[in-house]
């Protein structure tokens, strides 16, 4: 499928089938689907949507979460390959939506596109156009925002096409490949409520080698208000985000200057919580600071430039390297130097390092996956203590070799040998699996004239930096979702993968192969024809553990779903980005049911 648009929500009434009408009276023979995302709407708009488009896909939050967790929600269940996000209040322009599709697809795929933004009148349903909005800019030192004109924005030829570079967007309308929106980790889920989410995803973007580029023949009406009139918005939400985003991003100096700055601005007193604002702001960030350490690690290890470069490419004050106002130094690459020796005199050994995994091919990388082990021994072949510091595992204490396995934690640790006096460490650092990818074959399950559908999945797990072939994965227990022809099968359990190893292979692209396969199946509801459309729909958590430490780590949702279309023929069988299409009349193969 060339494109999926998608729509979160929030308590939006009418806007919200409204702007659906809109999509779909603008979408054109543009390839594409619409799943609306709720983010626990309460006041029965997601059952008026059904009533005027029952086959409109619906994926919802049981309670409200935030906008990045209802986007990433319909991300998850999304097909297209150019992702289209829409809030629930907004009205694309005849041809906006396929042009912003085309013009992710002329720039390869390598850039996040936003439309020109002008307002929409709720009460007429039309575009205000003598208004309009196009570029975003961004503060650095406070995360504040504001339009940029177009004669402040840099012009770029890109796929025959011209754009214009922004430094943020603003998260109402924004397209983007669904390969850089897995690469960048999507919108940050963890971001409560609302507020900085997309100022995040943008900075992400230009600091991890991609760019925000503005198409300004692409129009989109977007219904502003001056207040949030049907849900609340806590102010402490959108301090913690900047919080967060703040710490994602920057190094560790920029992050204590910035620190000291946002807790000065934001002393004042906080309604119903007499710590203030920022005590209770912090307090949030707290609450969920794992997860932002771990996106932080990746981020940092990944990206191609950091703040101070964004800083200065878009005329910045802070954070500068040749101002007085921080003195910092930019963190050494460990992927740049690779081993720290640590002697006050070169010792008369190094110690020799490598995976024991055969890809990737650097095996004499200091970046390792959890669980994987290294092989050590010395240059001299010299009989050494061998002692480590953090969470790792060695297969002995002294000797000539040794083997070091790394635990279940995402964190650097230090292996040190020792001969005599003489001592020499190397520094590694360990990362945990971020995402699961599956590749379906040509063929599928089915039985001919039922509405069932599936396939068998290869599997692999990002990022492909690493190998896991010291940990296991598994699938934990996840209940469908059924509508239409699949209803008698909601509440169902979905057969879960038990724990299981990988192959040792490495696909560059989508990480360690998982041995085996895994088998998606809808099952045969058992209802007589004609069928109804419908859609089977889980979302199934997936762990790791490393064998010798023994504790389950969750590390990723993956969405699957089995869907009958709205023509009553099409089968449609779905997992973490695999898929296969067949008709209901296709002939039985493979079936895992009798037929």
């Amino acid at each position: 499928m060339r494109a999926s648009v998608l729509v979160g929500c929030h308590n939006e009434g009418d806007r919200l089938w409204r702007t659906v009408e809109s999509i779909l009276g603008t979408i054109g023979k543009l390839d594409a689907e619409v799943v609306v995302s709720d983010d626990g709407s309460t006041d029965g708009s997601i059952a008026e949507l059904r009533r005027h488009f029952p086959h409109v896909v619906v994926v919802s939050q049981n309670e409200r979460v935030g906008v990045a967790a209802a986007r990433c929600l319909a991300a998850g269940r999304a097909r297209g390959d150019v992702l289209v996000f829409l809030d629930g209040h907004t009205r694309p322009e005849e041809e906006a939506l396929e042009r912003l599709v085309v013009s992710v697809e002329k720039t390869k795929g390598e850039a996040l596109v936003t439309p020109r933004i002008v307002s929409l009148d709720e009460t007429t349903w039309r575009s205000q156009t003598q208004q309009s909005s196009h570029g975003y800019a961004l503060n650095l030192e406070t995360f504040d925002s504001w339009w940029l004109p177009l004669k402040k924005m840099k012009e770029v030829k890109e796929g025959g096409g011209t754009f214009y570079e922004s430094p943020g967007l603003v998260g109402c309308a924004v397209a983007v490949s669904r390969q850089m929106y897995d690469r960048l980790w999507g919108f940050d889920q963890h971001m409560r409520q609302w507020g900085n989410e997309d100022l995040d995803f943008a900075l992400k973007a230009w600091t991890m080698g991609a760019r925000v580029l503005h198409d300004p023949e692409a129009t989109v009406a977007h219904r502003f208000q001056r207040k949030f009139a049907d849900y609340e918005v806590s102010p402490e939400y959108p301090l913690a985000n900047k919080i967060r985003a703040a710490r994602k991003h920057f190094t560790e100096s920029v992050w204590e200057d910035w620190l000291a700055r946002a807790q000065e601005r934001n002393r004042r007193k906080l309604k119903n919580h007499p710590e203030g604002l920022w005590a209770s702001a912090w307090g949030i960030f707290k609450e969920d600071q794992k997860s932002a350490e771990q996106e932080r690690r990746h981020l940092l290890s990944h990206r191609l430039h950091d703040e101070f470069w964004y800083a200065k490419r878009f005329d910045l004050a802070w954070p500068s390297l040749g101002g007085t106002q921080l003195l910092a130094q930019p963190a050494i690459s460990k992927k740049l130097f690779g081993a720290r020796v640590s002697a006050t005199m070169a010792p008369p050994f190094t110690i020799v390092h490598e995976t024991a995994a055969v890809q990737p091919s650097d095996r004499s990388r200091t970046t390792i996956g959890v669980g994987e082990p290294v092989n050590l021994n010395l240059s001299n072949m010299a009989n050494a203590e061998w002692s480590v510091s953090g969470n790792a595992q060695l297969s002995s204490s002294t000797g000539t070799t040794c083997v070091m396995e790394a635990g279940d934690q995402e964190t650097d640790i230090t292996l040190t040998a020792t001969v005599g006096a003489d001592s020499v460490s190397v520094i590694f650092t360990v990362v945990a699996p971020t995402l699961v990818s599956m590749v379906a074959p040509s063929s599928y399950i089915h039985c001919i004239d039922r509405p069932d559908s599936g396939f068998c999945a290869t599997v692999y797990v990002a990022p492909g930096t690493v190998n896991f072939r010291g940990m296991l994965v598994f699938e934990e227990q996840a209940y469908a979702i059924g509508t239409g022809v699949y209803a008698p099968l909601n509440g169902e359990s979905h057969q879960a993968l038990n724990p299981v190893g990988f192959t040792g292979d490495i696909n560059g692209g989508l990480g360690s192969e998982v041995s085996g396969s895994d088998t998606i199946y809808s099952g045969d509801p058992g209802t007589d024809p004609p069928f109804e459309p419908g859609i089977l729909s889980l979302s199934i958590p997936w762990d790791f553990t490393v064998p010798w430490v023994g504790a389950n780590h969750a590390f990723a949702t993956v969405g699957s779903y089995c869907q009958l279309q709205s023509d009553g023929v099409t089968l449609v069988a779905y997992k973490a980005g695999a898929s296969v299409s067949l008709q209901v009349s296709s002939a039985t193969m493979n079936p895992t049911a009798d037929c």
